[in-house]
């Protein structure tokens, strides 16, 4: 009896001792994380992420109405905040962006006199929101209830609640990627993730890309538990939570409504295939499902102007832009290849490392270096599926369809507008982007050297970290 329990008692110890020191090291990267997110937030001056001007002005605008009118979704916003334009608001943060150095950092002369309007500078000029309003709605009432009215004060405050959501994204992913990883593979891969420049950069600039992000990694962890064996009804509430405030977040979060769909149908086909239901059972099921489903339909009926807006409000010009394109022969001529060739380009730089208003990209050996790791992981996907068996390739084979759906959408989309899409449009699917990307990696290994391999793509991705800092960022803003 001793000799049975003394062995239980001693992998009982060894068990918690490993789990201390995964919380230790998990500690350790999530701190570095802020670190950094503090670094950058203090080198980089304001206005030098991507539309943040505009997602600044939306939210100051909005702070300015009364809560009554913010909570009132069947209000357009672009009605609020149309009218204002040309006034303080624009005045103020246009001398902000002068006193902030903002047209040197585009390459150009600070006009002089400063412009009264947005619309007179470039890729500043449309004042509309033009998508969901959800994020500038919740922070217009935060900084009115927190009593934050100091423009700059206000920027810090929405680049804040970016670096909040991209730590928890990062304990997410830990947590989405364990099952699959193993302890010390998860945490490796979230060490990359923390060192990642572009998603330093997403959770350090204002806007709702970092919580479109965040929303993208709740409904992958949904997903992933129920692919390991979670409680089905847990795993979809997960999901769905995710897919909802991600659609009403920012628009090419919606495909995460597809990925909680799927889950869903697969959740449905499990419980149907492997179980014979009495009918009282089958009854409590399609009552179940009935209310989930008249739940979420209530709740986009109430959303439903913002639904609206955030589903139909480009799709008139998506539209004339194919049929321009099409009587044009310019969508699917050859010649458009060079375009396509550059899209993709700056689609991949940007998802690595580009700075400011992509005045600020990565060198190109630098790219090189990034280009061949991607090259290397992506080849080593189908290997990896084809190598691994149960919990992994079914999480991989996800991954690969969610990965997929985000990129169709977002070339969809942006290149059927002749719109240059960004490496962040495809965050909301970042978290499973990691996952193909490390087992991609491992796969041409044996797996006794997994755990070194993973050291060094850490060890690798700093490193590449670092001389981002050294040749975009610093010499951007410092040198």
């Amino acid at each position: 009896m001793t000799s049975m329990v003394v062995p239980r008692a001693a992998d009982a110890l060894a068990g918690r001792i490993g789990a201390d020191r995964t919380r230790l090291v998990l500690t350790a990267v999530l701190t570095l994380f802020v670190l950094r997110v503090a670094l950058a937030l203090s080198v980089i001056p304001i206005w030098q992420f991507p539309d943040e001007i505009r997602h600044v002005a939306f939210m100051r605008l909005l702070a300015e109405r009364p809560p009554a009118v913010l909570l009132d979704f069947s209000i357009n916003v672009d009605e609020l905040v149309f009218e204002p334009l040309g006034t303080e608001v624009e005045r103020e943060i246009i001398a902000s962006m002068a006193e902030h150095d903002w047209w040197r950092h585009i390459g150009r002369p600070t006009p002089q006199p400063l412009p009264s309007q947005f619309y007179y500078i470039e890729s500043v000029v449309f004042p509309g929101i033009g998508g969901p309003s959800f994020y500038y709605r919740v922070t217009a009432l935060l900084v009115r209830s927190l009593g934050i009215e100091d423009l700059e004060r206000q920027v810090h405050f929405q680049r804040a609640l970016s670096a909040f959501c991209g730590l928890l994204t990062l304990v997410l992913a830990m947590a989405a990627l364990g099952p699959v990883l193993g302890r010390h593979g998860a945490l490796a891969a979230v060490a990359a993730m923390a060192l990642h420049p572009q998603y330093l950069l997403v959770s350090s600039s204002s806007g709702p890309d970092a919580l479109a992000m965040l929303c993208g990694a709740i409904t992958w962890f949904g997903l992933t538990t129920f692919v390991v064996g979670g409680r089905t009804g847990q795993s979809l509430t997960v999901a769905w939570a995710g897919a909802v405030v991600g659609f009403l977040a920012k628009r090419v979060a919606s495909t995460l409504f597809i990925t909680s769909a799927l889950v869903t149908l697969m959740a449905a086909g499990r419980a149907l295939i492997s179980r014979a239901w009495t009918p009282k059972q089958a009854g409590r099921l399609v009552m179940a499902a009935v209310l989930a489903g008249g739940g979420l339909a209530g709740v986009l009926y109430l959303l439903s102007a913002e639904v609206e807006r955030t589903l139909f409000y480009d799709l008139i010009e998506v539209r004339l832009a194919i049929q321009t394109l099409g009587r044009e022969g310019g969508f699917w001529d050859l010649p458009d290849i060079d375009y396509l060739i550059d899209f993709l380009s700056f689609v991949f730089a940007s998802s690595w490392l580009v700075a400011g208003w992509a005045h600020y990209p990565a060198p190109e050996p630098w790219l090189t270096v990034v280009g061949a790791l991607t090259a290397v992981a992506a080849v080593g996907i189908p290997v990896a599926i084809w190598k691994e068996t149960g919990v992994k390739r079914r999480q991989m084979v996800a991954a690969v369809m969610c990965v997929a759906i985000q990129f169709v959408a977002v070339f969809g989309v942006f290149f059927v507008n002749r719109v240059s899409a960004q490496g962040k449009h495809l965050f909301p699917m970042f978290v499973p982007m990691v996952l193909l990307f490390w087992l991609g990696s491992l796969a041409w290994w044996p797996q006794r050297h997994w755990p070194a391999v993973s050291a060094g793509l850490v060890l690798l991705v700093g490193i590449l970290d670092i001389l981002g800092w050294l040749t975009v960022i610093m010499p951007a803003y410092l040198w």
